[in-house]
């Protein structure tokens, strides 16, 4: 056995018959050694079973089973660079592992479809008649879609926490992270779907227009709190052992703020609406201000956001991340997709039909910006590269200001003229 410790010992390490110095022994002893930490894991699981068996038969006996439940856990810490597969070193990889190249486009016929069925189906039998078909269409096909991905891989797909890990906050991290993006997923989709049922109904700019951009923030909180979770802020040093207060209380109080942020500027936004009406001049340019606020909002927080998918502890990918800053960036430009107004992207061009493409496509770009966010997370998520970046943030953020300070002091120093 490595490192020297029996198994008398380390059964005095899991009942905490040690000293503070011994048991941080055996934990760093722990980090770089997993076959060390499947035997201690193997001890806990003894002292939780009612086998007659010794300790030391049940320890050999469970290592086919302890191998294959704990190797997802602490494998990813070992310097596998050459051992890697292909889907842990590439994004791409990992797109062609899962066959989602295959997949996705049977998905989008079927989605396409339904979208057409029912977009008709609810319109002839209310009377609705709508003035733009295509653009309804794509609002419901990406409800769906969003929904299928919530649907069927979110709710099923869930990360679990070894709650005996030596990187128990990392993954603590990565389950909440895993959670918001379920609440972000179904905000998109209500704002779809909004978009969807505003297409079919005269519902009045002054409250359709107020609602659409309150939709908008409500994914600003979720896509925030993404980043939040990325920040070792999230980690809360505090509680060491209350599960509940780590994982809930810090991403609780943020929501909390945050639906009260956007509830204060819908009832503004209305309140002034109902003053100047969208119909006059300067209800129209409090109509623009405040969805190039919303917009401009989800490019920043969105752009944190990939700023930190994109660190180097996390990935090299620098063709995804430019491609999610390329989403990012045309935030501030869908509030002007509806509704048909002069403040439209379809006005913008002579001819009526080339704008509605034109914003049918940036609609289909900010899906697709969706849905690589979300794919490159899962992809982290599901390679433990996530549990690798809040390792290493947590710990550089704790000593940043030691390695800045003894950094200023070296400069010193050879900045000093020697005598």
């Amino acid at each position: 056995m490595k490192n020297n410790f029996d198994i008398t010992y380390l059964k005095k390490y899991v009942e905490n018959q040690l000293t503070a110095e011994e048991d941080f022994e055996i934990g760093i002893a722990m980090q770089n050694d997993p076959n060390l930490q499947m035997i201690v894991e193997g001890i806990e699981q003894y002292l939780e079973t009612e086998t007659t068996l010794p300790l030391d038969d049940f320890i050999k006996n469970s290592t086919i089973h302890l191998t294959a439940n704990l190797s997802p856990y602490v494998n990813w810490s070992l310097d596998q660079t050459e051992t890697l597969a292909p889907s842990e070193k590439s994004f791409k990889h990992w797109l062609t592992e899962n066959n989602l190249f295959s997949k996705i486009p049977l998905a989008i016929v079927i989605t396409l479809l339904g979208s057409v069925f029912i977009t008709f189906f609810i319109s002839k039998p209310l009377q609705i008649e709508i003035d733009n078909p295509i653009k309804s269409i794509s609002y419901l096909f990406q409800v769906f879609l969003l929904v299928s991905v919530w649907a069927f891989y979110l709710k099923s797909n869930a990360p679990k926490v070894p709650f005996n890990s030596n990187y128990f906050r990392a993954f603590l991290g990565r389950r909440q992270l895993w959670e918001i993006l379920e609440k972000l997923v179904a905000a998109w989709s209500v704002l779809y779907l909004a978009l969807f049922v505003f297409s079919l109904t005269n519902l009045s700019k002054d409250l359709g227009v107020p609602l659409l951009n309150f939709f908008n923030n409500v994914t600003i909180i979720y896509i925030y709190l993404c980043y939040f979770s990325l920040n070792s802020n999230s980690l809360n040093l505090t509680y060491e052992n209350d599960i509940r207060k780590i994982t809930k209380e810090p991403i609780r109080k943020i929501e909390m703020r945050g639906w009260l942020a956007v509830a204060v500027i819908l009832g503004f936004e209305i309140i002034l609406l109902q003053g100047y009406s969208s119909a006059t001049s300067i209800g129209q340019s409090f109509q623009l201000l405040f969805g190039l606020g919303s917009g401009l909002a989800a490019m920043a927080f969105t752009t944190n956001l990939v700023r930190r998918l994109g660190s180097k502890d996390f990935s090299l990918e620098d063709s995804t991340i430019t491609l999610l800053l390329f989403y990012a960036g045309i935030q501030p430009l869908l509030p002007f997709i509806f509704p048909e107004s002069e403040s439209t992207i379809s006005s913008l061009f002579p001819d009526k039909n080339v704008g509605n493409i034109f914003s049918i496509l940036l609609v289909f770009c900010a899906l697709f910006g969706k849905l690589l966010l979300l794919a490159f997370i899962f992809w982290g998520i599901k390679t433990n590269r996530i549990i690798h970046y809040l390792k290493n943030v947590h710990q550089r953020n704790m000593n940043h200001l030691k390695v800045f300070q003894a950094t200023l002091e070296e400069l010193k120093e050879e900045e000093t003229p020697s005598p």
